[in-house]
């Protein structure tokens, strides 16, 4: 009897985060919504300022959102595929000095980097970091491509141009680059695999 009324509370419990949760996601896209929204009006959709600062807006959306929703990564969608497991083809994007420039302007997340030091627990905390930031700027980079169709069909060529040039670069390259680094740590990660069962 006393495990079914713990039980009960335990779904109660789980039903009101969820519903928090809901509420909290509604409210930080309804907030970011209309900081956009009003950004647009002051420095008008077409502008370059708008075009530039609204990656960042959405950046902090998805931040939040996912602290609150805390989405579930285990799609497929995340394993690298066979044409991308030699890497090459992101190298020859220029993938490679992307990520350096990123290390150079300290956008790299060196602080949760810090946190590595070479056990398999961290090269997975390090992996599961690469679909955190994957999902998010991939969300962003569908959401941008979207306005600037948009701007597009109301032949705004300009606002198309600028939305574009910012999406590849703030979204479309970091993608590239967190798919580039799980390709490396699955590597290492297969490697102490087999050198655990080496072991054994």
């Amino acid at each position: 009897m006393q495990s079914k009324v713990a039980h009960k509370r335990g779904l109660r419990k789980i039903d009101a985060m969820n519903v928090l949760r809901f509420v909290g996601a509604t409210a930080v896209t309804l907030i970011i919504a209309a900081i956009l929204f009003l950004f647009g009006q002051e420095v008008g959709i077409r502008s370059v300022l708008f075009a530039f600062f609204s990656n960042f807006f959405l950046m902090l959306w998805v931040h939040w959102l996912f602290r609150l929703v805390k989405p579930s990564l285990t799609s497929p969608y995340f394993e690298p595929k066979s044409f991308e497991r030699g890497g090459w083809s992101y190298r020859s994007l220029g993938v490679v000095a992307f990520g350096k420039i990123l290390k150079a302007l300290k956008w790299d997340k060196t602080g949760r980097r810090a946190q590595f030091d070479g056990s398999p627990a961290s090269i997975v905390m390090l992996e599961n970091e690469t679909r955190s930031a994957e999902a998010g700027h991939g969300i962003i980079f569908l959401l941008m491509l979207g306005l600037a169709l948009y701007v597009l069909a109301r032949g705004w060529w300009d606002a198309a141009g600028w939305l574009t040039l910012f999406n590849f670069i703030f979204n479309a390259y970091p993608v590239m680059l967190q798919r580039y680094n799980r390709i490396r740590l699955v590597r290492i990660m297969q490697r102490m695999n087999r050198r655990s069962k080496g072991a054994i």
